[in-house]
Order: structure tokens, then C-alpha cells, then sequence
């Protein structure tokens, strides 16, 4: 329903970069990733300097298994927001599928300077530490990160 409200929105106002985002966003969120996509697509075409649409895009990359694809609209996310946690992160997570984990920690550690209360950012790094066999770093990062959840975590 929503994403035909966004469909009409677009009828009116072709350029409208916030439907098309938000279009995206509810077809990601129904794994319909190809389609986020094209629409992120459009939002970047009215609006190709808003981060979290790269970042959204990058996201729906990952979710493909198109982690190179995803690393470039996270390092695009970055270059237009360098303070920007979430993109660090999900960029740190497809390094991390790609088996290159201390690339991965690098954008952990960034990602936790910039947003220290995040445990699923510490949890993500305790997950790259543990690929690279550090043992005691695995350990503090996960009971960091437990710090930050009331309910079980799995840093393993």
C-alpha cells in the first residue's frame, strides 16, 4: 500500500527524490532488493548527494551478495558524510564477507569512535577479530557489546 502511495507521489512530481528513497527503502524491507535499488537509483539521480540513500542502496548490494558494489556506495556515503557510523560499519561487514578482516576492523574502530554505544558495532568487530583468531580481542569486544543489550547476543 505504501509503496503505491509512492508510485502516485511520483506520478505528480517525478524528481521527487524523498518518495523514491522511501519507495526503496519498503521494497528492501520486503527483500525486494533489485527493486530498492532502481529506486534508489532514482533518488540518486534527483539527489545524489544524500548519504543514507547511498548507504540504503549499499545495503541492498550487500544483501545480493554484491559486496564490492556495496563497498562503493558506502565509500560514496563517506565521502559526502565523513561522521557517518552506519555506513563504516556496513562497509567493515562486506570486507568482512569478503574475508578481509582487517579492513573490516579498521571501519569497526572508526565506526566506534564515532558512536561508542553501539553494540552491534562492538559485536561486528569481536566477529572480525575472532575470523583473525584474537582471542582476547573477540572476548572484550563481546562483552562490550553485551553491555549494550538487555537479551542474549551471539558475538560468535
Amino acid at each position: 500500500e505504501a509503496i503505491s502511495a509512492y508510485d502516485k507521489a511520483i506520478e505528480i512530481k517525478p524528481d521527487y527524490a524523498i518518495a523514491y528513497f522511501n519507495r526503496g527503502h519498503d521494497y528492501a524491507e520486503l527483500g525486494r532488493f533489485e527493486e530498492a535499488i532502481a529506486s534508489y537509483d532514482n533518488a540518486i539521480t534527483f539527489r545524489p548527494n544524500h548519504a543514507g540513500t547511498h548507504t540504503n542502496r549499499g545495503i541492498s548490494y550487500y544483501e545480493l551478495g554484491r559486496y564490492e558494489e556495496a563497498i562503493a556506495e558506502y565509500n560514496k556515503a563517506i565521502e559526502i558524510k565523513p561522521d557517518y557510523g552506519s555506513a563504516y560499519n556496513n562497509r567493515g561487514n562486506s570486507y568482512a564477507e569478503l574475508g578481509r578482516h582487517e579492513e573490516a576492523i579498521a571501519d569497526y574502530d572508526k565506526a566506534i569512535a564515532l558512536k561508542p554505544n553501539s553494540g552491534r558495532y562492538w559485536r561486528n568487530r569481536s566477529r572480525a577479530k575472532r575470523a583473525l583468531g584474537d582471542v582476547e580481542g573477540t572476548i572484550r569486544d563481546c562483552n562490550h557489546a553485551k553491555s549494550f543489550y538487555t537479551g542474549l547476543i551471539n558475538c560468535y
